[in-house]
């Protein structure tokens, strides 16, 4: 699950890399994404490296295990076709966006121009809630 919601936020940060971004991650980890036109090189906080290779409306991430995640790109929603079959739902609100993980918990991408955060919230349980 850390890797799925670390590709998602990558993702997202994607949209509006310029050369290269910082990452803060959940953990407090970082991940640099460097812009090469129409392909991008993520190096992950281990030292691994993921690629990015944009088609348009779709893009494919190949992850450092050879796997491949799919986004489909539907404007302001976006759909994350992880290597698992499972998938995810990015909702674009301008300066933040709101990711809804496969297990139901939500995080957000806040964008602070060449760096972006990512608070990852948990699930409320609906028991708790009445």
């Amino acid at each position: 699950m850390r890797q799925i919601s670390l590709l998602l936020l990558l993702f997202v940060a994607l949209e509006n890399v310029k050369a290269q971004t910082v990452v803060v991650n959940p953990d407090g980890t970082h991940s640099i994404v460097i812009d090469n036109g129409p392909t991008k090189t993520i190096i992950n906080p281990n030292g691994t490296h993921s690629t990015v290779i944009d088609h348009g409306a779709t893009k494919t991430i190949i992850n450092p295990n050879g796997t491949h995640s799919t986004v489909i790109d539907h404007g302001a929603t976006k759909t994350i076709i992880n290597p698992n079959g499972t998938h995810s739902t990015v909702i674009d609100h301008g300066s933040t966006k709101t990711i809804i993980n496969p297990d139901g918990t939500h995080s957000t991408v806040i964008d602070h121009g060449a760096t972006k955060t990512l608070n990852k919230r948990q699930r409320k349980n609906k028991k708790n809630n009445r």
